[in-house]
């Protein structure tokens, strides 16, 4: 057990790993977890460590999220696990980040209590977006609310508006909005979003305060 060195137990717990379970890679159990998961039933409980072998098997929800000054944070995307990685990650241009990732960024992962597929959708539209870093870019809304509809073509330069065409609107004295760009459109919809999470979070827990309340168990 010399500096630098592992015990030998260490050695002999990993080549009765590797004689049950097949190869190991030296050092590292992290290919032992997915194996057993064929013995757990539904129902059971299971407690790992996130750090050693179950890491990449564990089902808990991380989002990845960005500050350029460590108090207002914003979600940039979640992180995935699964076999052949080690942990969670994600790959994405340094563009993709919100203001340019210009300066110096701070990264942080949270732990989520429940995943919402809208967002991750919504999420994962924003960053392939932001990858692009298009500035010079022509595109066409068609909005539509009860009797109230417009169509016009917008023309962004250096990611600035310079032109609104009006297409078409009704009634027609309607007029669309002077200027709009592709970030306005995902900060509507992040913002549906939000207000159904919203909506949702506060229904459970109105229901939560009608459940009926269990008795703890008693031995006999």
């Amino acid at each position: 057990q010399g500096r630098g060195r592992c015990p030998r137990s260490y050695f002999r717990k990993n080549q009765r790993a590797r004689s049950r379970f097949g190869a190991v890679s030296p050092g590292h159990y992290a290919g032992i977890a997915p194996r057993l998961l064929k013995h757990i039933d539904e129902g059971d409980f299971v407690l790992g460590d996130r750090a050693f072998c179950s890491y990449q098997v564990l089902t808990a929800v991380r989002m990845l999220q960005s500050s350029s000054n460590g108090q207002d944070w914003a979600d940039l995307v979640y992180l995935d696990g699964g076999p052949g990685l080690l942990g969670f990650g994600v790959s994405f241009e340094r563009r993709a980040v919100s203001g340019g990732g210009s300066g110096k960024m701070l990264f942080r992962a949270v732990e989520l209590e429940v995943e919402d597929s809208s967002y991750r959708e919504y999420l994962n539209a924003l960053l392939r977006w932001r990858e692009t870093g298009y500035q010079d870019y022509t595109f066409v809304v068609r909005s539509s609310q009860g009797m109230v509809s417009y169509e016009a073509r917008y023309t962004v330069v250096g990611g600035e508006v310079t032109a609104m065409e009006k297409i078409s609107s009704f009634p027609e004295f309607i007029d669309p909005p002077a200027e709009l760009k592709i970030e306005n459109l995902f900060a509507w919809v992040g913002s549906a979003i939000e207000q159904d999470a919203a909506k949702a979070k506060q229904a459970v827990k109105s229901s939560d305060t009608r459940a009926p309340k269990l008795r703890p168990l008693t031995p006999r």
